[in-house]
């Protein structure tokens, strides 16, 4: 049987004695996972830009960080901190006030497994997972619009992910080469640019969008059959939509069209009454 040489670096850590010892792989899973939780800890950020100095105030140095959980008001110099943990297995910014966070920030962190983002993050940054190949759950929050190029690049732990509802753009080779199973694209997305080449282990593709969204062959190639589902009010537009059309598996799924009935008293105030009952004209499917 394997052994683990392990000791007691801290006072806390009774499992194992005074001494280093060798140990089960069991009991080294429960030692790495106390030493883990020994060195994670939360900090709320009051004045922004002190981030750097309060870690400092726990730890010894970045290296010895393995999670963090930060709230507070938070600028781009903390934002870059958060950055430059390199061993921490999870980060938790969803309580800050960041709208942006800097391109490849995390970029090739492979011990980061969980992160949880702003929840006021307006778009998801260029590479700002590249290659986080431990990754493995992530929640992009509602308010992000857009996701940038190589976003979630080479992270082979990644299995799913649920896009919000509101987001417009899904970028270029953002999802390459991860291990996703199944995609739901929602109806507000317009625009999908190379953005699942490699994913091999992608078996079903759902779109919500009645009118498809721009994209082209390789937007969605796996070098697999993956099936795509679509409005079934919406069979002749991906027909001939470019990209979309190379899809050799379709099934379809039913939608129910909501009527709008607007009755006109005063010419020329159609418009403001649509307005008076959806958000934008987009919006509307039947008159």
């Amino acid at each position: 049987e394997q052994s683990f040489y392990v000791g007691q670096l801290y006072g806390s850590f009774e499992t194992f004695g005074d001494s280093w010892n060798f140990v089960s792989e069991e009991d080294y899973q429960t030692y790495k996972e106390a030493l883990q939780d020994f060195y994670k800890r939360s900090i709320n950020v009051e004045e922004p830009g002190t981030l750097e100095k309060l870690i400092l105030e726990q730890f010894n140095s970045f290296d010895d960080v393995f999670g963090l959980v930060v709230t507070g008001n938070l600028n781009s110099d903390d934002a870059t901190i958060i950055g430059n943990l390199y061993n921490a297995t999870y980060i938790d910014m969803s309580e800050t006030d960041l709208t942006e966070l800097p391109d490849y920030l995390f970029s090739g962190h492979t011990n980061l497994e969980k992160v949880r983002l702003p929840k006021n993050l307006t778009y998801i940054p260029y590479g700002i997972f590249y290659n986080c190949s431990n990754l493995s759950d992530v929640v992009i929050p509602a308010s992000v619009l857009y996701i940038e190029s190589y976003a979630f690049y080479g992270n082979t732990s990644l299995t799913n992910i649920t896009f919000p509802e509101g987001l417009q753009s899904i970028g270029y080779y953002s999802f390459y080469y991860t291990s996703l199973n199944n995609v739901t694209i929602p109806a507000s997305v317009t625009n999908v640019s190379y953005s699942f080449v490699d994913c091999y282990n992608l078996t079903t593709l759902t779109s919500e969008a009645i009118t498809p969204p721009s994209c082209n062959y390789w937007s969605v190639w796996t070098g697999n059959t993956c099936t795509l589902y679509i409005p079934n009010i919406s069979v002749g537009a991906y027909a001939n939509a470019s990209g979309w059309n190379n899809f050799t598996e379709v099934n379809t799924y039913e939608v129910k069209i909501d009527t709008l009935y607007i009755n006109v008293a005063e010419a020329g105030t159609l418009g403001a009454k649509i307005l008076e009952q959806t958000d934008n004209f987009s919006s509307v499917m039947a008159l």
